[in-house]
């Protein structure tokens, strides 16, 4: 793979966070706890270095799509 074993981990760590994210989990301490990080600050700069973002941006990036995803089902259904 090209990259250390606890690189590797904390990659696979990190897609569940984000998809935890997706599904609506918004609390820090939640994501660590769930994904097998002991230090949210730790779990804090993985996230950012593989994502590409910080973890509210993240947050509200899933927020704002979860609202245009449900304004548009909305404008559907009023057809």
């Amino acid at each position: 793979t090209g990259i250390t074993p606890i690189a590797y981990l904390n990659k696979v760590r990190l897609i569940e966070a984000s998809s935890l994210i997706q599904q609506g989990i918004t609390s820090i301490r939640e994501l660590c706890d769930r994904c097998g990080f002991n230090d949210e600050h730790y779990f804090m700069k993985w996230f950012k270095k593989h994502c590409g973002c910080t973890v509210k941006e993240q947050f509200k990036k899933s927020q704002e799509y979860e609202y245009n995803v449900y304004k548009r089902k909305t404008k559907r259904d009023m057809k």
